[in-house]
């Protein structure tokens, strides 16, 4: 989840002896969004892999939502600070994880395809895990 929050740089100003230190943004760093998401507590039948598939795509469209608004934040302040000659982002990262045990599979790559060109990491959209377990990416495998 640290991962999430905006990245920043320090200045430090040294004078006499006395440091100074000041965060300053990265405003080009491509923005990461995420969510934890339960299949057991979402209401769906274990073995429906359709309704699987469609939950997830929509906690997905909604975080590429959130990160497309971040992205133009950070145009926005790019431009308003001078930073012209820096490449603002251009897609968020998306990460949903989810919580899958005693669940019917489906398969994470051909999951992230649908979001190739809006997303920057496709193939690594969902993270799996087994409640108690261990996390495991689905770009891997099924899961």
């Amino acid at each position: 989840a640290g991962e999430a929050e905006m990245k920043h740089v320090a200045m430090i100003d040294v004078k006499q002896g006395v440091f100074r230190c000041s965060p300053l943004p990265l405003w080009t760093v491509r923005p990461l969004v995420m969510k934890d998401v339960s299949l057991s507590e979402a209401g769906l039948m274990r073995t429906d892999a359709q309704a699987i598939w469609n939950a997830l795509t929509n906690d997905v469209e909604a975080l590429i939502a959130k990160g497309d608004e971040e992205v133009q934040r950070r145009r926005r302040e790019l431009e308003a600070r001078g930073g012209h000659g820096l490449a603002a982002p251009s897609l968020p990262l998306v990460r949903l994880r989810v919580e899958h045990a005693g669940f019917e599979t489906i398969s994470g790559q051909s999951f992230g395809q649908q979001f190739a060109g809006r997303v920057a990491n496709p193939e690594e959209v969902l993270l799996f895990h087994r409640r108690g377990g261990s996390r495991g990416a689905a770009a891997v495998g099924e899961w």
